[in-house]
């Protein structure tokens, strides 16, 4: 680490998944950053003075929408779903137009690159890049662009940058960058785990490299131990029982939220496992704004709107309305006007007018018919005195509180910011689909739980399997599935070719998918050289039970079954299983027999419904390669968690 006259020069490590994750034990490291390629821009344009407000995504696809109004015409490939989805159409198009950006080699501008006989689609798009070029607000390609033009003439303060990943797994713009940075590339990560666990990571890292490999038949050396549970609370409270042992990385799945509650309950830190979502309070104020737009007056929505907990409007002042409308729906008549009245009578004189006021702009205004629209200077102005509404509310002192209204500001301002953006293009009204899709556009994929953040004690933790890049103590993987499999590229292998031959390269389906495969190694190569690891049951996972998973322990030898009781509870069984081996064949069935018994609801449904499930597929990231997975014996290691009769 280098000491300037005012700065320290940074050390970087540098992974493709490594934004927003902790897969590091806490410590004192001044000038030390472990990112992802999100922290990395943050990093180059504070350092090269870049740094600026970017317009909300909703903006830059409203921007795209008059781009693509502007070259409208029946002959253009997205006519049609223009006409019916303008903002929906533009969202999608957009999209396309960002990734082939990303993926385009420097010094190249596709649109001018392709050949002469490119299909349609790819010359509509080019026609619409001239004018997308000035209109819209630039994109992270764009934004990579400015770096690297700045590095040629400045120099940031960072010392050197680890890349944990090859750089062919970085888009074209990304590799750009790099390459002007003192970047160094760590070695792949290979397994040096002991008993069956060394045996299962050299297999899986062969599979990997495409080998055809037999079944590698299960070792009971206590190096590799697999829990399944009825529930995925009994998988939960297995797993926060075992999380205060020290120097743990814990690798949650999607259910991340459902464990940290186990944890709080136990006593334990909290790891801050937040899930975002777009139903958080302080987000829904601004659709039930845009639905009480519309007439007939939606009373259900009116209803919501008073007993919000987050409402512009007075508290007692809704609690009154609330009453009236759930004893008489509707606005107007002499129930309705005895609630203004009370209304009138609980603030005083001194605020009746002012109440009144707020009570006439957001709950009596003038209602729209859905087939005309409402008017756009209707709804800009609701929508800036919602913002100023939560911009009053910033410095709240508790920070759960300030962090709620924080999210809804940014999403009232984006949805200001592109309403302000129709306007100017010329447009005067605006439907209840586009609105809804507009405010949708603008909420994004919401925002985290403010009241789950993690807390001091809590250990290392990463949300996706490719964070796993430091070897622990001991690795537990939560709810260990099948992730998610890229799927096909939305254009044809002639659009992909032209595109190529343009400067645009993109990732194949087949790539990928290779890729995916060796991120999901990593938690099974972080198990130590000498150590005891646990990893999940892929058959548990297909069948919809709940999977307590992978953990990697530094202690030798064989634990008993017993020592696996969540805090001496009934929870696991505690008779050793025989050791005796039956035929691979019978195994399977016993298998497929107990599930059956067992099977209640969902889990019954992945039983049934999931065919492969019954033949104890081979761990996950193994089978995301075709005819290339090293599969495990059919048998159930570990123990069984029982439900709770």
């Amino acid at each position: 680490m280098k000491n300037t006259a005012t700065t320290i020069a940074q050390r970087i490590t540098l992974g493709l998944y490594l934004d927003g994750q902790r897969g590091q034990p806490a410590a004192d490291r001044l000038g030390e950053a472990m990112v992802g390629p999100q922290g990395l821009l943050g990093i180059l344009e504070t350092q090269l003075g870049l740094a600026a407000a970017h317009p909300s995504a909703a903006v830059r696809i409203v921007q795209y929408r008059d781009c693509l109004a502007a070259l409208d015409a029946p002959s253009r490939f997205y006519h049609r779903s223009f006409a019916l989805d303008p903002l929906g159409t533009a969202a999608c198009l957009l999209g396309w137009r960002d990734d082939w950006a990303l993926h385009l080699r420097a010094g190249a501008r596709w649109e001018d690159a392709l050949p002469p006989d490119s299909p349609s689609r790819l010359c509509d798009l080019a026609a619409i890049e001239e004018r997308a070029r000035v209109a819209v607000a630039p994109d992270l390609a764009q934004r990579l662009e400015a770096i690297e033009a700045a590095l040629k003439i400045r120099t940031p303060d960072i010392e050197s940058v680890r890349a944990v990943d090859p750089i062919d797994v970085f888009p074209a713009r990304w590799q750009a960058v790099l390459k002007a940075l003192p970047v160094r590339y760590a070695p792949p990560a290979t397994g040096n785990g002991a008993g069956f666990l060394g045996a299962l990571q050299q297999r899986l890292e062969r599979a990997a490299a495409g080998e055809r490999l037999d079944p590698l038949a299960w070792q009971d050396d206590g190096t590799v131990l697999v829990v399944q549970a009825e529930t995925r609370a009994l998988a939960a409270h297995w797993v926060a029982s075992r999380l205060a042992a020290s120097d743990t990385l814990l690798v949650a799945g999607p259910d991340g939220a459902l464990l940290d509650a186990y944890l709080a309950a136990q006593g334990q830190a909290r790891h801050g496992l937040k899930e975002a979502s777009a139903f958080r309070p302080s987000l829904q104020v601004l659709p039930l704004v845009a639905e009480l737009l519309w007439t007939p007056l939606n009373c259900h929505a009116l209803v919501q709107f008073l007993t919000h907990p987050v409402c512009p409007l007075p508290g007692f002042a809704r609690r009154r309305l609330a009453e009236k409308m759930a004893d008489a729906p509707g606005i107007g008549g002499a129930k309705w006007q005895q609630a203004i009245e009370d209304i009138a009578a609980k603030a005083g004189p001194e605020h009746a007018a002012e109440v009144a006021e707020r009570i006439a702009f957001w709950v009596e205004h003038p209602r729209f018919d859905p087939e005309a629209g409402v008017p756009l200077t209707e709804v800009t102005e609701r929508v800036g005195r919602l913002v100023g509404f939560f911009e009053r509310r910033l410095g709240e002192p508790d920070e759960a509180q300030r962090a709620g209204f924080t999210a809804g500001h940014a999403q009232c301002q984006a949805c200001l910011d592109a309403l302000r953006t129709l306007v100017a293009q010329g447009h005067a009204a605006i439907r209840p689909r586009q609105l809804q899709k507009l405010v949708a556009q603008a909420t994004g994929a919401g925002g985290p739980n403010p009241l789950w953040s993690a807390e001091v004690g809590a250990g290392q933790v990463v949300s996706l399997p490719g964070a796993a890049i430091r070897t622990a103590a001991r690795v537990i993987w939560w709810q260990l599935s099948l992730p998610e499999l890229p799927g096909p590229l939305p254009w044809s292998a002639v659009e992909v070719r032209a595109l190529e031959q343009a400067g645009v390269c993109l990732p194949a389906p087949a790539q990928q998918l290779e890729r995916l495969a060796r991120t999901w190694l990593r938690p099974h190569l972080a198990a130590p050289a000498h150590g005891r690891a646990r990893t999940a049951d892929p058959g548990a996972a297909a069948r919809g039970r709940g999977v307590a998973s992978a953990v990697a322990d530094d202690r030798r030898g064989r634990r008993r079954p017993q020592d696996h009781r969540a805090g001496g509870s009934a929870l696991v069984r505690r008779r050793r299983p025989a050791r005796r081996r039956p035929p691979a064949a019978r195994r399977a069935q016993a298998v497929v027999a107990s599930a059956r018994r067992r099977a209640r609801g969902a889990a019954a449904q992945g039983v049934f419904l999931q065919p492969r499930a019954l033949a104890l597929q081979p761990l996950p990231m193994a089978a995301a390669l075709p005819g290339r997975a090293a599969t495990v014996e059919a048998r159930p290691p570990g123990e069984r968690l029982p439900a709770l009769r």
